[in-house]
């Protein structure tokens, strides 16, 4: 079962949703509004970008909150369809600790529908490339909780023969685009070499680690 919203009332319909699914957290409505620190007439400006409330909404709720998106392939391709994130947060998903239920909304065909059944869904957000089970560089494999650590600014421990660099995005984004680069999330800094291996993370729609859910990225950015 799903709940149709329309997209210039998202903001207004997903913070009742947020309310209704954790009446522990918010007995009434007002304690939701008074979290975020916004009014009821803010709710419902139409010129906020959706991007914007959403970074604002899980920064501050430590809520995962993930609009996948369904896109239509050409016919020549295997599927006639495929799932793009329209927004997620990964620091959020890996690092802050979710008290509120996560959120899941489909959107298709300029309509959104929140998800109420658990999903098994992998959105690429890395367009075009397949997240790896397996992370190994030059003969060096980089486990997932090393990558945590490096997220965390724990590396004291850490030893490699090259810099690791960390990206993520917000949405859906080609290996290609400039925008990765804005989206530097952590480093681990090795001195007198030039190597580096850039790492893009694909975290996955509800799990909190990124075991398994990382993707090689060895592009030099600019």
């Amino acid at each position: 079962m799903h709940t149709c919203i329309s997209l210039l009332i998202i903001s207004d319909a997903l913070l009742h949703h947020i309310w209704r699914s954790n009446p522990s957290e918010f007995p009434l409505l007002q304690n939701l509004l008074d979290a975020l620190q916004i009014t009821t007439r803010e709710t419902r400006n139409k010129q906020i970008n959706t991007e914007h409330i959403m970074k604002y909404i899980t920064w501050t709720l430590n809520i995962n909150i993930n609009i996948v998106r369904i896109i239509a392939r050409p016919k020549s391709w295997h599927k006639n369809y495929c799932f793009t994130y329209a927004f997620q947060n990964t620091l959020v998903k890996l690092l802050k600790p979710n008290q509120l239920k996560p959120i899941h909304i489909i959107n298709f065909k300029k309509k959104y529908y929140i998800v109420k059944e658990s999903v098994s869904l992998f959105p690429l957000l890395l367009r075009g490339v397949n997240p790896q089970d397996d992370l190994t560089y030059k003969t060096v494999s980089i486990q997932a909780y090393q990558i945590l650590d490096i997220l965390r600014g724990n590396t004291a421990h850490l030893s490699f023969p090259f810099t690791i660099n960390i990206y993520t995005s917000y949405h859906s984004v080609q290996e290609t685009s400039l925008e990765i680069a804005r989206n530097m999330v952590g480093q681990l800094l090795t001195k007198d070499t030039s190597d580096v291996l850039s790492v893009f993370l694909t975290p996955d729609m509800e799990k909190k680690l990124c075991k398994n859910q990382f993707s090689e990225h060895n592009q030099e950015f600019h």
